[in-house]
């Protein structure tokens, strides 16, 4: 047995000690793309993809599809879209534009609107009541 000196080891006590492990590894998998609305092809979540930015098409820019009551006018399909649901505004739940003898009285514009074109009943075609004096026999 071979019996070292004490300055060797001091050296050895102080000697840096070099580790190496090894592992398996393997290389990360590539992210998925981003999907991207507005590059033409419908992917994942959205219900259309027209590749433009016109927003009154028949698909939105936001890549979902134009219906009535989103709040944009769809060009050809809609006379107005206000969005809600109301229909004693301008617009109604129908997106058709309210007019005097749709049946549906319009809040500060019309005081009746019974629908028909009868001016014997109490609503006349004008969408106003009828009364005494208006020159209309009722």
């Amino acid at each position: 047995m071979k019996v070292l000196s004490t300055s060797r080891l001091r050296t050895l006590a102080f000697a840096p000690v070099v580790v190496v492990a090894c592992s398996l590894v393997t290389a990360p998998a590539e992210p998925d793309p981003p999907l991207l609305c507005g590059d033409g092809v419908v992917e994942a979540a959205e219900q259309c993809d027209d590749g433009n930015t016109v927003d009154t098409d028949a698909c939105r820019t936001a890549c979902v599809a134009a219906e009535c009551g989103d709040g944009v006018v769809h060009k050809g399909k809609e006379g107005c879209d206000d969005g809600n649901a109301s229909d004693t505004d301008e617009c109604l739940t129908t997106c058709v534009s309210a007019t005097c003898g749709d049946g549906i009285v319009q809040a500060e514009v019309e005081e009746c609107d019974d629908g028909n074109a009868s001016d014997t009943d109490e609503c006349l075609t004008t969408c106003v009541s009828a009364t005494c004096g208006d020159g209309i026999v009722q």
